[in-house]
């Protein structure tokens, strides 16, 4: 690195997600405590290099905004410490090669009823063209649920609220998941004026709530919408289940309105 560094050239260190392919992206187990099953992750190199692969396995949550935060296995109460092996963790993919990685993961028999973990598979590709040195740093993960077999489900839309700004109308809805277990959702929410004809309506799909976990959808409105009375109509369902939760709500645009949750 100091050598590079001598001779004036540059350092690129750069992350992407075109080296590996996983699949599938997600396993989801319901077991008894203390019950086992096996799974296999199928990891494939789609360049025309060489690749060393290692696979690590981590804990995570989700934060407020949504994104996926990483944390060492063993370090939140959801966690698969000494609950998951896999092998290989670390193997060579010559380019179009797939590698087979299989685990045995057992669901435990203490709280929390539901565990995850992701399992990551890691590399970089070191390239040097003109005297610049490139890093392409890939991770790429597959997530692992693991659920007693006995668990409560829960959902509920605790507010709503609308919001404009720059002429842009946006909805808030503050959800909680009250339940044991993760909930994947879609939300499909339309527009109607006070004789019921349909302004706008769009789908957000797959929303992901863990357990005892907030979460705040926005809802963009792409259509200008004059003063007026109107209904904000939507239908939650949610993967797995014929269970959906329908919704009606009235509001008044007055040009007014302003914040959010």
């Amino acid at each position: 690195m100091k050598r590079w560094l001598l001779v004036l050239t540059c350092l690129l260190s750069i992350k992407a997600s075109a080296s590996l392919l996983a699949e599938p992206t997600k396993f989801e187990y319901i077991l008894d405590p203390l019950a086992k099953t096996t799974g296999a992750i199928k990891v494939t190199n789609i360049t025309s290099t060489p690749l060393l692969i290692t696979a690590k396995a981590y804990d995570w949550i989700l934060k407020e905004d949504g994104s996926l935060e990483n944390l060492p296995l063993g370090n939140h109460q959801t966690t698969l410490a000494g609950n998951l092996k896999f092998n290989p963790k670390q193997f060579n993919l010559a380019p179009g090669q797939t590698q087979i990685v299989r685990f045995t993961v057992t669901m435990p028999d203490q709280p929390p009823k539901e565990r995850r973990t992701m399992v990551f598979f890691e590399t970089e590709e070191i390239t040097l063209t003109g005297g610049i040195k490139t890093i392409m740093q890939t991770q790429i993960g597959t997530v692992i649920y693991v659920t007693a077999s006995k668990t409560k489900a829960s959902f509920q839309m605790l507010e709503i609220k609308e919001a404009i700004r720059d002429d842009q109308l946006n909805f808030y809805l503050l959800c909680l998941n009250s339940g044991e277990i993760h909930i994947r959702m879609s939300l499909t929410y339309a527009i109607l004026d006070l004789f019921g004809q349909e302004l706008f309506k769009n789908t957000i799909e797959d929303n992901v709530l863990l357990p005892e976990q907030k979460l705040v959808l926005k809802l963009p409105i792409e259509k200008n919408i004059q003063p007026g009375i109107y209904k904000i109509v939507g239908k939650f369902t949610f993967d797995g289940t014929h269970t959906f939760l329908p919704f009606v709500y009235s509001f008044t645009i007055d040009n007014t309105i302003e914040g959010g949750l």
